[in-house]
């Protein structure tokens, strides 16, 4: 499944609105009162330097009064400066400690600062007074979050989500701390919540989409990483993860059409090339999966999966040159894999190196004698060099560790009509045929043999029930890697 979510925690604006009282006395030119109001219009129109200017003026001329405080502190605030802003709070807080705004603009000020004790205790006495001003509960959620005490985040993510249920951020925010309290499932809720309400909002909707391929919900999921791919169709992570709901939902052909439909977009990315040749070979087109492969190995020559995947492509599609080269690369990086080596036998036998195919099959065995299939290969390859005494070896351990391989007592039966000790021939290709009435070579074999024993007629009817019997190929076994995960 695919990289790191990336879940922003959103700090609110900050309250804008700040009572005015009645100031001072009556200036030479005009009251005080007058400039006040003067400055407050600069910012009602929008001129934050100049009304800030204007505050600076009016606290040079008196630095006692907690209204020109509150509203410095607030124009600081709005000016990105918290830390200058922080002072002037704290004076204005002193002279009125149950201004709810004031109180707010405070807390944001800790907030801002990093200061997030000081800006919880401050929140918490906004709930004594005004516990339905929204603000305070959504920032204390963050602060919550950023402490990782996800269970307290969630509670005031909640409370604040009741105030306001219609604000996506708190449903994100709400979804990233119930993800940290380990309550995946309604985690995944809140982030489709949040992407429901602000359907244009991307890392909303991958947020949604991660969230829910992580829980298994993969139908659910494939809307919100639908809504990403249109919203921003050069997102490459989103559309492998599109495809892995397809994949588990058994829509491999949608699944392939996404990938198909980026290929331009893939660059170097090897999950991307090698879930195409994966999606490719299910479509059974091999040539377009072995290029797929060969891209996955531009991104990464050492890949192992792509490299398994790609040499037994090469050896169904009758390229056993090939396929022996990538094999023995595959070898090269992981000597212990068994299966890398099977593979490297049964490509070099194709390829008509039988010694090759008899030196990788033999590494198999050493490491596990019950490789029974191998085993049989082997002792195939042994025979065909003239190494008897070693085919026969070979053969009576896999009958005896698995009595129902026709083609183990078969080679059995070989050994001993090679050795002109036709009884025991006989009585192996009869247990061949006991194994698998349908497997012609012990039909032909033990014809021989009884002819060999001067029993002509019984030779006759045995060869002609064996001529009846069409022979299957039994091909390699497929070590297929599967799909990898894009996110």
């Amino acid at each position: 499944m695919y990289g790191g979510k990336m879940r922003p925690v959103v700090v609110l604006g900050i309250l804008a609105a700040l009572a005015t009282a009645s100031f001072g006395q009556v200036d030479e030119e005009k009251t005080f009162k007058q400039r006040v109001t003067e400055a407050t219009n600069l910012y009602k129109d929008g001129d934050l330097p100049g009304a800030t200017a204007a505050f600076e003026k009016l606290h040079a001329q008196n630095q006692r009064s907690s209204d020109i405080q509150s509203w410095l502190g607030f124009l600081y605030l709005r000016a990105g400066q918290a830390a200058k802003a922080i002072s002037f709070l704290e004076f204005a807080n002193r002279h009125t400690p149950r201004d709810v705004e004031i109180l707010n603009n405070l807390g944001n000020a800790y907030l801002l600062t990093q200061q997030d004790d000081r800006a919880l205790a401050i929140f918490d006495q906004i709930r004594l007074i005004s516990p339905d001003l929204f603000e305070p509960l959504y920032n204390s959620g963050t602060i919550f979050l950023r402490k990782k005490q996800y269970g307290r985040a969630v509670e005031r993510f909640r409370e604040a989500a009741k105030i306001s249920a219609n604000d996506a951020f708190v449903q994100n925010n709400l979804g990233v701390s119930l993800e940290g309290a380990k309550d995946l499932i309604g985690a995944g809720n809140a982030f489709a919540r949040a992407s429901d309400l602000r359907p244009d909002n991307v890392a909303f909707a991958r947020n949604a989409g991660l969230s829910l391929l992580g829980t298994l919900r993969y139908g659910d999921a494939v809307l919100y990483f639908t809504r990403v791919c249109e919203i921003q169709p050069s997102d490459l992570a989103a559309a492998l993860s599109l495809s892995e709901c397809f994949i588990r939902l058994d829509r491999a052909k949608d699944a392939r059409q996404v990938l198909e439909s980026r290929r331009e977009l893939a660059g170097d990315s090897l999950v991307f090339w090698f879930n195409l040749g994966v999606l490719r070979a299910d479509a059974s087109d091999a040539t377009g999966a072995i290029q797929a492969y060969e891209r996955a190995l531009q991104a990464k020559d050492d890949d192992i999966d792509t490299l398994n995947n790609l040499g037994l492509l090469q050896y169904e599609t009758g390229n056993m040159v090939a396929a022996v080269t990538t094999f023995e690369r595959l070898v090269g990086l992981n000597p212990g894999s068994t299966a890398a080596m099977a593979s490297l036998g049964a490509a070099s036998a194709k390829a008509g190196n039988l010694p090759r195919a008899i030196e990788a099959w033999k590494s198999v065995v050493r490491v596990d004698p019950t490789q029974w299939p191998v085993r049989l290969d082997l002792a195939t390859a042994l025979w065909e060099t003239g190494d008897v005494e070693g085919a026969f070896s070979h053969y009576s351990a896999v009958a005896k560790g698995n009595p129902k391989s026709a083609e183990a007592f078969n080679g059995i039966g070989l050994y001993h009509l090679r050795q002109r000790k036709f009884p025991a021939a006989e009585a192996a290709f009869r247990t061949s045929l006991e194994a698998r009435s349908t497997f012609a070579p012990a039909y032909n074999n033990l014809a021989v043999t009884l002819e060999k024993m001067n029993q002509t007629s019984r030779a006759i009817q045995t060869l002609e029930q064996g001529l009846k019997i069409i022979p299957s190929d039994i091909p390699m076994k497929k070590n297929l890697s599967r799909l990898r995960s894009g996110g």
